[in-house]
Formats: structure tokens, C-alpha cells, sequence
């Protein structure tokens, strides 16, 4: 079996990962903290303290979102492999965090790449899709919502693109270390290649659809794939290390605590190379192209990674048997969250406030939309176990019918 074929299995779903989902839910709600400001905010309550904190801490969300799909790609890859695997030893190489070889080639599951590669298809077909009904929203015509969705990448269709790349090393290299250290080195690259990617010229003949995801800006692009690509395969170097040491208490904890030591690295090693008096990367926006903040942004989100796993596991035993934790939730519904909170934030519903609110009726209404969309998030799961449950009726009473021919295979 080649190693595009050996990704994940359809059939292995692997268990959510807590300290994933509370690192997505602190980003949800920073995400619509920047998102209701930015929207709602009068010019005059923009010019103080208070917007530039809030732009300060918008930074947050977009990298960890790209960081934890390529963190969670590595752990589902890691986890459909064990399963397949079982505990057969590996040969060769130094001992690894779970009790393999850190070189070794993992056995791979038995079928393909349709699966995860879809998957990351869908949620680029999903970015076009909201993006032309956002359009629609607003009553322009289906052709040129086509024509604007087609020409405004935002942070789903890097996200997209992002896990189809990362899925495919993962399919090409099955051997841990060398697929880890081919992430560093694609990440590190993508980084390195975006101050001078500013001045790349666009190919003649290349769709201009496509070539934004490689150079452009605001309005039409916000996430090239330099650097924000980066992210997701910084993401998934560090889910590789932590997905070596699942299943031993004692083991992750050393591979968590190796990542916190690399997080923390990264981070103060960007402030002091930055402030140096060598300049590194002369011409790079420090916020926008410079690999120093990119260094600096891996650097926190992968120790915060760390600091979440641990705030899980000492929690766990209180949390245990409690249904009511909404970062958790809105973590785990993140998806239906954005696509929710950015029509009623940004869409025809808030027009007649848009950029007219004073600081406390924006904090007002901000915090009323973290709850709405914490409601919506609990609503979810028992509106979609209602819907498969009226399927799976509408099926059986068809079947019992003769409608429906129901393979003994």
C-alpha cells in the first residue's frame, strides 16, 4: 500500500480532544469579541486604549484556528494508525514516546486518502458556499456572487488548502521523525519566503482566483498561504509529537511538557531576535510578513497547547459527569459558530448599527452574542440527533415498504 493510501481510515473516528476543543472555544470568543467591535464600534470609541486592545488580542484567533487543524490532523492520522496497528513493535531507531521508534515507520491503515483529503475539500467548498450566500444575503446578482465568493479568501479557505498539503505529507511520509521535521522545515520555509513573496509578480495566464492565495490583501484576500500555511503544519509537527505519546499517561506528559519548552523557546528566541541589533529581515512588516512574529505566534499557541492540557487534566475530575461547559461546546461547534455569528455580525440583521455603537452598548451586545451562540451551540447536538433519528425513520418505513433495497453486503 503506498503512503498517499495510508492517511485514515473511514472507519476509525477518532475521540475528541479536550484540550483542543478548550483552545478553540477561548478562540471562538475572541473571534466574536474582534468581529462585534470591529463592526459595531463608532469612529470616535475606535481612536483609545480599549480598540487597540481588542485589535491586540483579534490577532489570536485566526493562527490557533490554522495551528489546531493541522493538531488535530496529526492526532486523528496518529490515532486511526493505532488502531489499525494494534501494539505491533516496530524495529529499529530510539525509543519513542509511546513505546515505538521514534523512526518508525507506522503500519498504515487499510484504506486511502478519500477521506481526510475530502474532508479538507469540504470545508474549502464550505468557505466558497458561505461566501456566495453571504453575497446573495445582500441581493447581488447569483453571477457576480459567484464572481466576488470566487475572489475573497478568508480564513476557511486557507484552512481548506492548508490540511490538503498537510494531508498529503502525511500520506507521503509514514516514518514520525522525518515527517515532523519535514513540517518544521515547510513551515520554517513559508515563513522565511514571505517578505520577499510582497513583491512576487502575478503569472500571466495563472487565474487570479488562485494567485491569491499566494500574494494579495484586504479586501480580497486575508490569509495567503504565506505565511498563514505555516501555521497549519507548525500545527502538525507539534500534534505528531503529542500523538506519539497518546495512550501513556507518563509519556504525554513529557511530550507535553517538551512542546510547552519549545513554545516558550520560540516565543522569547523571536523578542530577542527582534529586538537585536542585527536586522534579520530587512523590509518585513513586524505584524504582517515578518518571520519573527510568525515565530513569536508559534511560539505561544503551541506552549498555550500545553497550559490547556494541563488546566484539562486537573479540571477532568470536577468537570467529569457536568454537561455544562461552554468553551468546550463552542470549541466543539466552532464551525457553526463563525458561519452563525458572522451573518449577525457583519450581515443585513446589524446594518442599522454598524459603526455606531459607544464602547459599553458594544460590550453589551458582544456579550449577549457569546451567549446566543453558547445557546446555539447546546441546541446543536439534540437538533441533530432529532434529524438522524427522523431519517433513519423515513428509511426503515421505506425499506418495510419495498422502497428501499437495503444491501446484505
Amino acid at each position: 500500500m503506498s503512503g498517499v493510501d495510508a492517511l485514515v481510515s473511514p472507519r476509525v473516528k477518532p475521540p475528541r480532544v479536550a484540550y483542543l476543543d478548550w483552545m478553540r472555544g477561548l478562540a471562538v470568543v475572541v473571534m466574536m469579541e474582534i468581529h462585534s467591535f470591529d463592526a459595531w464600534l463608532r469612529p470616535d470609541a475606535r481612536d483609545g486604549d480599549f480598540f487597540r486592545l481588542a485589535r491586540f488580542l483579534g490577532g489570536f484567533p485566526a493562527p490557533a484556528f490554522i495551528y489546531m487543524s493541522g493538531f488535530a490532523l496529526a492526532l486523528a492520522v496518529g490515532a486511526a494508525r493505532r488502531a489499525t496497528a494494534g501494539a505491533s513493535p516496530g524495529a529499529g531507531g530510539r525509543p519513542g514516546f509511546a513505546g515505538r521508534t521514534v523512526g518508525e515507520r507506522s503500519p498504515a491503515p487499510p484504506t486511502g486518502a478519500r477521506h481526510l483529503a475530502g474532508r479538507a475539500a469540504l470545508i474549502l467548498f464550505g468557505a466558497y458556499a458561505f461566501r456566495f450566500c453571504e453575497q446573495l444575503s445582500w441581493a447581488v446578482p447569483p453571477g457576480l456572487a459567484l464572481v466576488n465568493a470566487l475572489h475573497r479568501n478568508d480564513v476557511l479557505n486557507c484552512i481548506g488548502v492548508s490540511l490538503l498539503a498537510v494531508s498529503l505529507l502525511a500520506g507521503l511520509i509514514a516514518n514520525r521523525a522525518l515527517a515532523i521535521s519535514a513540517s518544521v522545515a515547510i513551515a520554517a520555509a513559508l515563513a522565511l519566503l514571505t517578505p520577499s513573496s510582497q513583491a512576487w509578480a502575478e503569472p500571466a495566464g495563472l487565474p487570479h482566483a488562485l494567485w491569491l492565495y499566494v500574494q494579495g490583501g484586504p479586501p480580497e484576500t486575508y490569509f495567503p498561504l504565506f505565511p498563514w500555511a505555516g501555521f497549519a503544519f507548525a500545527g502538525a509537527a507539534a500534534g505528531q509529537l503529542a500523538s506519539a505519546a497518546r495512550g501513556d499517561s507518563a509519556r504525554e506528559r513529557r511530550a507535553i511538557g517538551v512542546l510547552f519548552a519549545i513554545g516558550l523557546t520560540l516565543f522569547f528566541g523571536s523578542i530577542v531576535a527582534d529586538h537585536s541589533a542585527v536586522t534579520w529581515f530587512p523590509g518585513a512588516d513586524y505584524w504582517h510578513s515578518s518571520p519573527n512574529y510568525f515565530a513569536a505566534r508559534t511560539g505561544y499557541l503551541t506552549a498555550l497547547c500545553a497550559v490547556l492540557w494541563a488546566v484539562d487534566r486537573a479540571t477532568a475530575a470536577r468537570l467529569a459527569g457536568s454537561t455544562f461547559r461552554p468553551l468546550v461546546k463552542l470549541g466543539r461547534h466552532s464551525l457553526l459558530v463563525y458561519w452563525v455569528h458572522i451573518e449577525l455580525v457583519y450581515g443585513r440583521v446589524s446594518y442599522p448599527i454598524r459603526e455606531k455603537l459607544g464602547i459599553p452598548l458594544a460590550v453589551t451586545l458582544y456579550v449577549t452574542l457569546v451567549a446566543l451562540m453558547t445557546a446555539v451551540s447546546y441546541g446543536r447536538d439534540p437538533l441533530w440527533t432529532a434529524v438522524k433519528r427522523r431519517y433513519a425513520a423515513l428509511v426503515g418505513s421505506g425499506a418495510a415498504r419495498g422502497d428501499v433495497r437495503i444491501s446484505a453486503k
